[in-house]
């Protein structure tokens, strides 16, 4: 069987890489093997000292990188807009009530996309305030607004049910349309010369995507070993409900050679081209 390393960060990544874990072991002779590596400096090393072959999000150092000479590949399709929420006290009814009043940005991820989010909404960014994770926990921003320090904060969907909790509500803010993250990133390299292992992977994401979106409960079941470089708990539980997988379809060039017929972003797209993806599910039959 062939073998992979994927590395991730923070751990709600992992009801997808455990379902892409076990889709390309079933199906495609790969063992994916699964590492988290922490502190963020030693996760953004990672591709470059050799500890991994992939990168499951997490991107954003990699622009500078490429910037500085380093030939790096990302793919799978990228996230279609910001996909976090605005949320304040039920009591605010409307946007325009957070004018001149002070709003939670998490100061991790791309907050100049939030800023433009703010500026089509008629609110000003200068009314912000950058809050790390160190502070109040990961995407423990809505504390600030519980607390009134702020009046609304933008929250990621998997962490909203503690706010919903705590009392916020999420107010209507379009987003906009821009190409997000991709979800993974290799060197290139790599890619090049391990095309057929790399189309394969692929074609286990496809499959994980598919699992999540129409088996559910058969994805809830699943659980792989995970090798942790940090010494952190181990234990963790695929939600009963997972969080919006769905897919959507790109193609293009892989590398130096070959081309990748399905490219596919399970963060937050927002619908699955069935279609393109029939001999993916024919074996989900």
């Amino acid at each position: 069987m062939r073998t992979i390393r994927l590395a991730y960060r923070d751990r709600d990544r992992l009801p997808m890489i455990e379902c892409i874990r076990e889709m390309a072991g079933r199906h495609y002779d790969i063992e994916v093997d699964v590492l988290r590596i922490q502190p963020t400096d030693e996760y953004e090393a990672a591709l470059f000292d050799d500890s991994c072959d992939l990168l499951i999000e997490h991107l954003e150092f990699l622009y500078a990188s490429a910037a500085g000479g380093a030939e790096v590949t990302m793919f799978c399709a990228p996230v279609e807009g910001t996909g976090i929420e605005l949320m304040a006290l039920a009591a605010v009814k409307d946007v325009a009530e957070l004018r001149g009043r002070t709003i939670a940005v998490r100061s991790s991820g791309r907050p100049e996309a939030i800023y433009m989010r703010l500026k089509a909404a008629g609110l000003d960014p200068a009314d912000t305030v950058l809050v790390a994770d160190a502070d109040v926990g990961r995407w423990g921003l809505w504390k600030k607004v519980v607390s009134g320090e702020c009046a609304a904060a933008f929250m990621s969907p998997l962490y909203m049910p503690a706010a919903e909790a705590a009392g916020l509500r999420v107010l209507a803010v379009p987003d906009l349309p821009l190409i997000g993250n991709f979800g993974h990133a290799c060197l290139t390299r790599f890619a090049a010369e391990n095309d057929g292992l790399m189309e394969d992977y692929l074609r286990a994401v496809v499959h994980a995507i598919c699992l999540i979106k129409y088996r559910p409960a058969e994805a809830a079941g699943v659980e792989v070993p995970i090798r942790v470089v940090e010494p952190v708990v181990r234990v963790h539980q695929l939600p009963e409900t997972p969080g919006s997988g769905e897919a959507q379809v790109a193609q293009g060039q892989w590398g130096a050679k070959g081309f990748i017929d399905l490219a596919i972003g399970g963060f937050g797209c927002p619908e699955a081209k069935v279609g393109e993806l029939a001999s993916v599910l024919a074996k989900l039959a």
